[in-house]
């Protein structure tokens, strides 16, 4: 081969690498061997669009994989994660937040309580290993959440993922048979699957959003309530959602860590894009709770600020609000 022509292949080589697109952004579910069926049922349905957060997960991803959790590798660490399996398996254990460990046979987790049974456990929010230390300073090609599905037993494990495949609940506690093993501060049983079922389907959304997941708040939230609207909710239900055909946002170095990713992810706590249903007894405690609530969020014309008992950074605008009294409930809405 000649110089020339060498030395032409070589530039023709180099401006392509230049030119090449990131690495596409891994889709990954992991499971525990004992909970493969459960990891099975959960492809099924990503791969058949069925669920909503699985198809926001394929949005300018790279197509599913599958594997156990012990071989995770490094790069499918750093995409989209589904986790499945018991709190002591060491991937699970790095990466979620620490609300829930295995005790006395049973389960405790924050803001529920100590619970024997077969006790399921959703959390979610950013992809942890994306967001470590170790990458902050290398920049990132991409945004990642990572949802946990897990339990003290396997029976709890599809407890939970029943939850999340049928309502898409990505943060709360299920169980169909849990005991509670002591009193706690803040103890909130698990919602059983009928209970879930239940639930209302996704209020609709201004036109461009489309519903995604649901969290199930912990008695913190129905305390600080409790405190700030005068009544205690029978139940709390905040619905998230995602822009219409949209995946979660790629070129997340431009935003390094900021509080819009985090605000509307996933995490139990991210407000961004959600719908707060708060229900009570009567119409009258709606009502009421909707004035004091008014009073905390200084609303004029139905909108407002965030109040104290809504989850945010108090170091961060959460942005606008509106409230909506239907009957017995009360809508807190950040969709506008």
């Amino acid at each position: 081969m000649n110089q020339t022509l060498l030395l032409t292949l070589t530039l023709t080589l180099g401006a392509a690498a230049l030119r090449a697109e990131p690495a596409a952004r891994p889709f990954t579910i992991a499971y525990a061997p004992d909970c493969q069926a459960v990891a099975d049922q959960v492809a099924a349905a990503a791969r058949a669009g069925h669920q909503p957060l699985l198809r926001a997960f394929a949005v300018n991803s790279a197509p599913l994989t599958m594997t156990p959790l012990a071989d995770l590798t490094p790069a499918q660490r750093l995409g989209h994660l589904v986790l499945i399996g018991q709190p002591d398996a060491p991937v699970i254990n790095e990466a979620w937040q620490q609300e829930a460990r295995l005790v006395d046979g049973g389960l405790y987790i924050f803001g529920h309580g100590y619970w024997r049974g077969d006790i399921g456990y959703l959390e979610a929010g950013r992809n942890p290993f994306l967001y470590g230390s170790e990458r902050k300073t290398k920049g990132r090609d991409f945004h990642a959440e990572i949802v946990t599905i897990s339990g003290n037993t396997p029976q709890g494990v599809a407890t939970a993922a029943r939850a999340f495949l049928e309502k898409s609940v990505v943060n709360g506690a299920v169980s169909d048979n849990a005991v509670a093993i002591q009193n706690s501060l803040l103890n909130r049983p698990p919602l059983t699957l009928a209970q879930i079922a239940a639930l209302p389907p996704a209020p609709k959304a201004p036109a461009g959003l489309d519903f995604l997941a649901i969290t199930l708040p912990s008695e913190v939230e129905y305390r600080n309530a409790r405190e700030v609207l005068g009544a205690t909710p029978l139940t709390m239900v905040r619905y998230k959602y995602l822009p219409t055909a949209g995946g979660f946002p790629l070129k997340a170095a431009e935003h390094d860590d900021s509080f819009p990713l985090y605000n509307n992810g996933l995490h139990r706590k991210a407000t961004g894009r959600t719908l707060l249903v708060v229900t009570f007894d009567t119409p009258g405690l709606a009502q009421t709770a909707a004035a004091a609530f008014g009073k905390q969020a200084r609303l004029r014309d139905g909108k407002g600020k965030q109040p104290d008992f809504i989850p945010g950074w108090a170091d961060f605008n959460p942005g606008p609000l509106s409230i909506t009294i239907k009957a017995t409930q009360l809508l807190i809405s950040t969709l506008e």
